[in-house]
Formats: structure tokens, sequence, C-alpha cells
């Protein structure tokens, strides 16, 4: 909470690690941004990340927009050929307060414009399938999350992203 207080985005998270992947000299092939989700597949899989060039900089309970505040010292700083974008989740359980689907999509916006003006490629993934949020547990995201997700194509698409649907085949018969 005091880290929250003084570092609302959590750009000191990285910090040294980012310092390090800079001095290397080697530029990450992908840079994965993102929020629990991403932060988990590298705790599941460290060695996917390290034999890979992959870098993982996924914070637990992020929103998009605090996403986007880090953006540049945690992807286009490293240089990395691409991205790879999953966010919502915590936006949806309004982990830093109401934002509209149109503030949403205008982070994950923002992020793809930084990335593409910087020369690195853009993949977006589609946000899991879930039935609620530890937040709001009575709420039922799975029309919500549906919703999101032919939008975040659609953006993808009018951008020239690359869209990964992770959605439809993880979901249940009942979303």
């Amino acid at each position: 909470a005091a880290q929250f207080a003084t570092d609302w985005p959590l750009r000191c998270r990285y910090r040294d690690a980012n310092a390090a992947i800079l001095e290397s000299g080697v530029r990450p092939r992908i840079v994965f941004m993102g929020d629990s989700i991403t932060e988990g597949w590298v705790e599941a899989d460290p060695a996917f990340f390290t034999d890979n060039g992959f870098v993982g900089r996924g914070i637990s309970g992020q929103s998009s927009p605090q996403m986007l505040a880090r953006f540049h010292q945690d992807v286009i700083a490293l240089r990395p050929d691409a991205v790879h974008i999953i966010a919502g989740t915590n936006d949806i359980g309004g982990a830093t307060g109401p934002i509209t689907e149109d503030e949403y999509l205008g982070t994950i916006a923002a992020m793809i414009d930084l990335a593409q003006a910087n020369g690195i490629a853009v993949i977006l993934g589609a946000m899991p399938p879930m039935s609620r949020l530890l937040p709001r547990p009575d709420f039922d995201t799975r029309p919500v999350v549906a919703h999101l997700n032919t939008q975040l194509a659609g953006l993808a698409g009018a951008k020239g992203a690359t869209f990964v649907d992770y959605f439809t085949p993880l979901k249940t018969p009942d979303g």
C-alpha cells in the first residue's frame, strides 16, 4: 500500500532488471506486458522466458492505465522486436477506479501506438475467460469479457497488430 501511494504504476518494480538488460546490450525478442496473468506465466515457466529472449513485465493487480504509465521504461526503452500485451481483467474489477469501455480501449490503443511508433511489433492478447473477480464477486464478467475481446480484436485489426484469441479455446460452454 505504501509503494502504491508513492509509485502508483509501480515503475520501480523492474527498474534494476531493465538496467541489467540495457547494460547487457542484448535486445529482447518479446516483452510481455500485463497483469497477474503475465506475471504468472513467468513464475510458472521461467525457462521459457530466459531461454528464448522473452522478458516478463507483468504486475499482479495492474490496470491498463498503470501499464501505460510504465510502458516506456518497461517496453520501449528495452527496444524489443515485439511486445505482447494482455490487459483488462483489473480494469473490469475496478483496481484503479472506474473506467469506461472507451477509456480502456484508449489506453490499449495508446500502448499500440507507442510501440509501433518505436518500431516494435504488437501482439495483443484476448482476456481469458472468467466468471467473477474477487473485487466484484457478484458481478458476472462473462458477457463483458466476451464483448471487450471482440472490441480488442477489432482494435488490433484497425491498428495492424496481431491478435491472439486466448478466450475461445479456454472458455467453457457457459462462457
